[in-house]
């Protein structure tokens, strides 16, 4: 049978890399193909609108400006980009039978779809799960899969396919600076200084050299578009960033990096992408071991 999947969705996105919210980001409107629906309060209420929708609605938009309190469902998701004050997300889909083709990451008890979409969620590889809800064989079990492309007739499954946020990939595989010596608030004490170079005797216990990195808490979420002053964020040379980042969701900006005051000669520029809830950042090796990427949360 074809089901409708509940599935609470996170600001977050979900922890198997597939992205399905964002915030401050919505598709293109066409209204002889959309709907906009007013009076919805809330990012609840709003997905609940597309669930009961889920054969054509592929995602939604909650906009809270004010009295404004709109619910936008769209057929298509087309040009990702940015919106004030408004939140995004895709929902499961639905499909008719059990999956089949695909490799099975696991076997689980679930007493619901839910249960077995909240489980793939969280499953590394995951992009699908058949539940059995009233087998001889299965009662009450989640088959886990890494793909569905086809499926069997299953009298008694019900199966949802998790649908993803296309962002490019940097959005979803990077590494995490955060560590606390790099906020733009720590000052190097001691005379010892960090900095962002393998094999250096003070390189960062978060730096694993040349790679697309994320910045979270407590070393803040974004590189500064200012200088922080020598000696803070725990080294002698502090990195900036001497430009403004990305606005557009999805496109990756290329901007100088200066270490130390503007006046440095020859900086290198460095890759930001804006993926809506953060920014992924293409850093190397800096060219010294007392050079580090600076955090803030401003």
């Amino acid at each position: 049978m074809c089901v409708i999947l509940l599935l609470c969705l996170s600001i977050l996105g979900v922890a198997n890399g597939c992205q399905m919210a964002i915030s401050k980001s919505t598709w293109d409107f066409n209204p002889n193909r959309d709907a906009m629906i007013p009076g919805i309060y809330t990012f609840e209420e709003c997905e609940a609108e597309c669930w009961s929708k889920a054969q054509t609605c592929k995602g939604f938009t909650h906009q809270n400006q004010g009295v404004l309190k709109v619910c936008f469902l769209f057929q298509e998701l087309n040009n990702l980009q940015e919106c004030s004050d408004c939140n995004s997300g895709t929902i499961a889909t639905p499909i008719e039978g059990g999956c089949a083709g695909g490799d099975t990451l696991d076997q689980v008890d679930g007493y619901s779809l839910f249960d077995c979409i909240t489980l793939c969620k969280n499953t590394q590889d995951c992009v699908a799960s058949t539940w059995f809800n009233g087998s001889f064989f299965f009662p009450n079990q989640c088959f886990l899969f890494d793909s569905c492309f086809s499926t069997s007739p299953c009298e008694y499954c019900e199966t949802g396919v998790l649908s993803c946020i296309d962002l490019p990939t940097q959005c979803k595989d990077y590494k995490i600076l955060d560590s606390n010596r790099r906020n733009v608030n720590s000052e190097w004490q001691d005379f010892d200084s960090y900095g962002d170079k393998l094999g250096c005797v003070g390189t960062n216990s978060d730096w694993q050299g040349s790679s697309f990195y994320r910045f979270q808490s407590p070393a803040g979420i974004k590189i500064p578009e200012y200088y922080p002053q020598y000696g803070m964020c725990s080294t002698y040379v502090p990195g900036w960033v001497n430009g403004t980042h990305p606005t557009k969701i999805g496109i990756e900006k290329n901007v100088e990096i200066v270490f130390g005051t503007i006046n440095g000669s020859n900086p290198p520029s460095i890759g930001i992408t804006n993926c809506g809830d953060f920014y992924a950042y293409n850093l190397p090796d800096t060219s010294g071991c007392s050079r580090a990427y600076c955090g803030t949360f401003n």
